[in-house]
């Protein structure tokens, strides 16, 4: 079977069984997160936006919220027959991409704060956490394969690199 090749655009969650390539573009502070139950071969990949929600636009876009995007996961995982206990999570982004005057000590970091976020709600929802690629000043590219359990970052500057694989 021919893997579906799904982009997961900025807001987005994407759940499917069976063989999927996904890629998040042009990650900057927001946060592309993937969980995979290599047992069933269901996987969901979010593309969040924001540490938490703040509206009702939160039950219209769960996948814009660090705190709903994760909650979509599970449910969509769930659904499709997954498992939270055997999945692997993995995640990136949370670059600093604004000016230098942005930074953690003024709270005005958006990166650090989604990637905090996610990291939080991934380990409340009972997901592993296999692997991060946090902060700098980069914009990157995340790329999930769940025929491997490949997890990539994409660097225009360095190329591919290998973050983790979900199926080890």
């Amino acid at each position: 079977m021919k893997p579906r090749a799904e982009t997961v655009e900025l807001g987005e969650v994407k759940a499917f069984r069976g063989p999927v390539h996904y890629s998040c573009p042009n990650i900057g502070s927001s946060i592309a997160v993937c969980v995979f139950d290599p047992t069933t071969g269901v996987s969901a990949v979010a593309h969040v936006v924001l540490p938490r929600s703040f509206s009702t636009k939160a039950s219209e876009e769960p996948g814009k919220f660090a705190d709903t995007a994760v909650q979509e996961l599970r449910r969509q995982m769930e659904l499709l027959g997954g498992s939270v206990s055997d999945a692997l999570a993995a995640y990136a982004g949370g670059a600093q991409v604004l000016q230098p005057e942005v930074s953690e000590e003024n709270g005005l970091d958006l990166g650090t704060r989604n990637a905090e976020s996610v990291r939080q709600h991934l380990e409340s929802a009972g997901f592993r956490i296999a692997a991060c690629d946090v902060g700098g000043t980069s914009r990157r590219t995340f790329l999930f394969d769940s025929t491997d359990g490949s997890v990539r970052i994409r660097l225009s500057v360095h190329g591919d690199q290998q973050l983790a694989n979900l199926r080890e």
